[in-house]
């Protein structure tokens, strides 16, 4: 348990990653946090005020460096990108937070997903494509 009111910042798979812990012991409830275009692992904690403080919250940061402190899930072009490009990024995500949930030997097979501009993009993708369960 971890009541430090900062996320954590930690390294998955070589992306940085916030995260911050449940307030409660023995909990295994995992949210992802997904920012869009220019954000990065910072930009969705203001969404995640109200959210229950039983869930370990992960925001992860695109691997697209866009400017300072800026980054994106994939270039900015005239055209959306092939749905392709998100199910790659999608797998890459899953792996890793698939990897982290093992590391901390979590008892969940399913977590929930949260996302803005590009992560909402991502998250849709993530749930009408994924094998992964998602909860919400």
């Amino acid at each position: 348990m971890n009541e430090k009111q900062e996320p954590e910042r930690i390294k998955i798979g070589q992306w940085p990653f916030r995260i911050q812990y449940p307030q409660k012991e023995n909990q295994n409830r995992v949210m992802l946090l997904i920012h869009g275009h220019l954000g990065n692992e910072n930009a969705m904690w203001v969404l995640a005020k109200p959210l229950p403080k039983d869930y370990y919250l992960l925001a992860p940061r695109a691997p697209l460096k866009m400017g300072e402190n800026q980054f994106s899930w994939h270039e900015i072009a005239s055209q959306w990108p092939k749905i392709k490009t998100y199910q790659d990024l999608a797998e890459q995500l899953i792996t890793r937070v698939d990897h982290w949930i093992e590391e901390q030997n979590l008892d969940t097979d399913q977590f929930d997903i949260m996302g803005f501009s590009q992560g909402a993009v991502m998250a849709m993708r993530w749930h009408f494509f994924s094998p992964k369960g998602l909860e919400k």
